[in-house]
């Protein structure tokens, strides 16, 4: 997705409306609540693409956060629409000496791994628990499993999907797994049986362009699919 400013255009506006985007926003608020333990934690957004989680959670009353995005162009729009400076990083480049605060009570990594140069996930890990207070926490969201690999992957250049073994192998003896779910495990059939019919449509078309399913589907099936994700 680096380099796609389109796709980034799909994700700013689609990412206060589109009911993936609000259920992961609230599955993220979710996890702060239940497993962080300070009141006016720190947080940071390592991958922030436009913005869209950060306005959410100062929103939500969190106004302690900072981010990044390894997209100029992302971080342009997101200070620009947001009034907030974040600024341009790769999460392999991240440090102490790269962020405005040394440690962190909450970082969030949302869908970057997956798009990252193979082998390097673990790297990125161990940068962000790196800056993690004692007792912090570390949400991440990934691309889950090979059978629903489809048409988006090859849009956003997503690198890998993982399993819950293959995650807590990645984590290994660096931090205690606290909760590891699948979502939006009601509509997963719908999802594969439409990515298993893209499988069949690459194979045909390998040279041809493709975009994400970022977008906004008609009202009433963005309200069903969301009531049934939140669900």
């Amino acid at each position: 997705m680096i380099g796609k400013d389109y796709e980034y255009n799909a994700m700013a506006n689609s990412e206060r409306t589109l009911w993936w985007y609000r259920c992961l926003h609230k599955l993220t608020l979710r996890q702060i609540k239940k497993f962080s333990t300070s009141r006016e934690p720190v947080i940071l957004d390592a991958g922030c693409g436009t913005g869209g989680l950060i306005s959410f959670l100062q929103n939500n009353g969190y106004t302690g956060i900072e981010g990044f995005d390894f997209s100029s162009y992302a971080v342009e729009y997101t200070n620009r629409t947001y009034g907030l400076k974040t600024k341009v990083l790769s999460i392999l480049e991240l440090s102490a000496g790269t962020t405005d605060h040394p440690v962190f009570d909450v970082i969030i990594s949302n869908d970057v791994l997956s798009v990252l140069p193979p082998g390097s996930d673990e790297e990125a890990i161990s940068r962000m628990l790196a800056l993690l207070r004692p007792g912090g926490i570390l949400i991440i969201n990934l691309a889950a499993l090979r059978a629903f690999y489809g048409m988006h992957d090859v849009a956003l250049d997503v690198v890998k999907r993982y399993s819950k073994k293959e995650m807590q192998r990645l984590v290994g003896d660096k931090a205690i797994v606290r909760k590891m779910l699948y979502w939006p495990f009601l509509l997963s059939p719908l999802i594969f049986s439409l990515r298993w019919f893209q499988r069949m449509q690459l194979r045909f078309n390998k040279k041809k362009s493709f975009v994400s399913d970022v977008k906004n589907p008609p009202a009433v099936l963005n309200g069903l699919f969301y009531g049934i994700a939140s669900l």
